[in-house]
């Protein structure tokens, strides 16, 4: 269980939000939406030497944990921006700088390592072209300008989230190079740590959010979203047999509901509308990518256990 806090950028020129670009994998402007994922934003904090006594860190993407990255890592005025795997290069490290500390609007700069002067390096920001709607932000010296202002949304998005993990692998749920895609089936891979947003899972009880795994309990129904798309668990069939486990958009009906029985040592999780079957990983294949189904209640094999973590 760990807790996840995104925030949303508007451009103080534009009065568009920074969004995740559509096609992939460039950054795109939108108009200001926060219950649109794309829009969600969560920045860290990086140790580096790149630039010393300067707070450095990644600015990661809701919708497919991956890093606000200079194309090429080439410091250039213009340089398009994409979201791209961390690799905590200088590329991907950016200054949350405040111009003015009476005012919201920070810029985001990043450092570039080749600065001939080590002592005034050259700093690059986020920059809208000309303060225009609808452009695709770009890479452009550092000049404090409004274009280059992003006035964060009002609180920060708070999720409580757990990766499900197999008893018989270790292995975690995965929503797949974190698709964005209705129809989508799940998989198992290798927990890819706190920032893996495609392994993350947000537990929905009948009250509301699950926000401590000490409150998941035997008897209780769940459902179970993604937090990189906000997609919902549910079996491709409850017919009987096996079934395949898919993301689907919000039905509010019992397709989506999940009952679990035993403890987080190893629940089995069954769908609501058939007690017959429980939430199994095949065979208790210990490989990555194998897609996880629905199956005949086996009387609590490992395979048809799982652990919120």
């Amino acid at each position: 269980m760990q807790i996840l806090e995104f925030d949303t950028f508007t451009n103080v020129a534009s009065g568009q939000a920074l969004s995740v670009g559509n096609p992939q994998p460039y950054l795109h402007q939108a108009n200001p939406d926060n219950s649109d994922l794309r829009q969600h934003w969560l920045r860290t904090s990086v140790a580096t030497n790149h630039r010393p006594g300067v707070a450095q860190g990644l600015i990661l993407s809701r919708t497919f944990s991956n890093a606000i990255d200079i194309v090429g890592a080439v410091f250039k005025d213009g340089r398009s921006l994409q979201q791209y795997p961390v690799n905590a290069n200088p590329n991907q490290l950016w200054n949350d700088h405040r111009i003015d500390p009476q005012n919201a609007a920070r810029i985001f700069e990043c450092t570039d390592p080749n600065s001939p002067d080590p002592n005034n390096p050259r700093l690059f920001a986020i920059d809208v072209p000309d303060g225009v709607a609808n452009t695709d932000p770009q890479l452009w010296h550092s000049h404090h300008g409004p274009n280059q202002q992003w006035t964060p949304g009002i609180g920060l998005i708070r999720f409580v989230v757990f990766k499900i993990q197999s008893v018989a692998s270790g292995k975690v749920l995965d929503v797949p190079a974190g698709d964005q895609a209705p129809g989508v089936n799940i998989q198992q891979y290798g927990d890819g740590g706190q920032m893996c947003f495609n392994q993350c899972w947000i537990v929905l009880g009948e009250a509301g959010e699950i926000d401590d795994v000490g409150n998941l309990v035997d008897g209780m129904t769940v459902r179970i979203q993604s937090l990189c798309n906000g997609l919902f668990l549910q079996p491709e069939s409850t017919a009987g047999g096996a079934s395949l486990i898919m993301q689907a958009a919000e039905s509010g009906n019992n397709s989506q509901a999940w009952q679990l029985f035993g403890t987080n040592a190893g629940f089995t999780i069954r769908p609501r509308l058939n007690h017959d079957l429980a939430l199994d990983l095949p065979n208790g294949d210990m490989h990555d990518n194998v897609l996880i189904q629905v199956y005949t209640d086996n009387g609590r094999a490992p395979n048809q256990q799982w652990s919120f973590v």
